[in-house]
């Protein structure tokens, strides 16, 4: 629901042709939101990083999230993928700058599976090294989840992210450290 009320707020901007959550331009590090409005790209606007700032704040991620039963490495699937946060820590001549996968066989199956695939570019590594939070315990659901869904069905999308997404004074101010030390 709140991904769908974001599109319709990014359409009263214009006609939106293209939305990327993780536009790597500038790399993996980071969200660097971008859209294509009425045929120009967008970047750096507030608005535009609103859901992915409410959701990095754990302020509309699903209930569940605060209760995973899979934020470990017990997990019934052959295989888990998910980006390889902290490579740059252990194998900074691996780490592209694009972004580096992490694949981890929890099954015979999987092992097998991931060495009939025959990738060029990998390397094993320890367990210990892909410790990242989604491996190690559930999201901490924020205190303020029941008042965003209620604004967001009360008074809309825009007033939402005004209040919590960072579409105020306050959030420019951090835009403009966050542009500083990104050199975006």
């Amino acid at each position: 629901m709140v991904f769908e009320k974001f599109i319709e707020y990014l359409k009263t901007k214009g006609e939106l042709s293209e939305f990327k959550f993780r536009n790597k331009n500038l790399g993996w590090k980071g969200y660097h939101v971008s859209a294509v409005i009425n045929g120009k790209p967008v970047k750096n606007k507030l608005w535009l990083h609103s859901y992915n700032n409410m959701f990095s704040h754990n302020l509309i991620n699903r209930l569940s999230c605060g209760s995973c039963q899979y934020t470990n490495y017990q997990r019934p699937g052959d295989i888990t993928i998910g980006d390889f946060w902290g490579i740059e820590k252990s194998h900074g001549d691996f780490a592209d700058g694009l972004g580096v996968s992490l694949v981890i066989t929890n099954t015979a199956n999987g092992k097998e599976l991931l060495e009939s695939i025959g990738f060029e570019n990998i390397i094993e590594v320890e367990k210990k090294e892909t410790a990242q939070n989604s491996l190690l315990k559930p999201a901490v659901i924020n205190s303020k989840r029941l008042q965003v869904f209620q604004t967001i069905r009360m008074k809309g999308f825009k007033k939402t992210i005004e209040r919590f997404g960072e579409v105020n004074p306050k959030g420019f101010v951090k835009s403009i450290i966050r542009k500083a030390l990104t050199k975006e």
